[in-house]
C-alpha cells in the first residue's frame, strides 16, 4: 500500500509516465521487502546475542548472490525463513563444527570457486539474463567467491572462517542445475 502511494505521488509530480509506474511500485516493494527482512533477521541476531555474526553471514551470503544468483523461494515469508537457516546454520555451526582438517578445507574452497566457474549465475523466466550479462555474471561470481574463499583463508580464528564459509557454500549449492527441474529458463 505504501508503495502505491509513493507511486502515486511521483506520478502527480510528472516523475515518471503511467508505463513506468508498475515497474515503480514493484521496485519499492522490493526495497521495503528487502529492509524489512534484514531488519528482522538483525532483531533476531540481537535477541540471540549474535548481530555482527548475523551480519556477517548476510554480507557474505547476498554479495555472492549478486552474481551468482541462486534458488529462491516463491514468497516473502519463504524468503525470511531461508534467510533465518542461512544465519543460524552459519552461527551453529562456527561454534560447533570443529577444525575441518586442511585438505577438506581445501577441497570445499576449490568445489565453491568450480560450482560459481560451471553453474553461476542461476537464472529463472522471471529473471532471464541476454548471453553478455550472464557471462559477465559468470566471470563474477567466479572472481568474487575465489576472493572471498582467499579472505576465509586468511582469517585466523576457525569459527570466523565458519561463519564466512557456511553462507558462501550454501550460495554456491543454491545454483546448482537441480534447482532448474521445471523452471523454465
Amino acid at each position: 500500500m505504501l508503495a502505491e502511494k509513493i507511486t502515486a505521488w511521483c506520478l502527480k509530480q510528472n516523475a515518471m509516465s503511467e508505463s513506468q509506474a508498475v515497474a515503480v511500485t514493484y521496485g519499492i516493494e522490493l526495497f521495503f521487502d528487502t529492509v524489512l527482512k534484514l531488519i528482522g533477521l538483525l532483531i533476531l541476531g540481537v535477541v540471540f546475542g549474535r548481530t555482527l555474526e548475523v551480519l556477517l553471514s548476510i554480507a557474505c551470503f547476498s554479495s555472492l548472490r549478486f552474481f551468482a544468483g541462486g534458488a529462491h523461494m516463491e514468497t516473502s515469508p519463504g524468503c525470511f525463513a531461508s534467510m533465518v537457516f542461512v544465519c543460524a546454520a552459519s552461527c551453529v555451526g562456527a561454534e560447533l563444527i570443529p577444525a575441518l582438517p586442511t585438505a577438506v578445507f581445501l577441497l570445499l574452497s576449490v568445489g565453491i570457486v568450480l560450482l560459481n566457474a560451471l553453474f553461476a549465475p542461476f537464472f529463472t523466466q522471471n529473471n532471464p539474463l541476454e548471453e553478455g550479462a550472464r557471462r559477465r555474471k559468470r566471470i563474477g561470481a567466479t572472481v568474487y567467491s575465489a576472493v572471498l574463499i582467499l579472505v576465509i583463508w586468511l582469517v585466523p580464528v576457525w569459527n570466523k572462517r565458519l561463519l564466512m564459509l557456511i553462507p558462501v557454500t550454501i550460495e554456491s549449492l543454491s545454483i546448482l542445475p537441480c534447482w532448474h527441474i521445471g523452471v523454465n529458463k
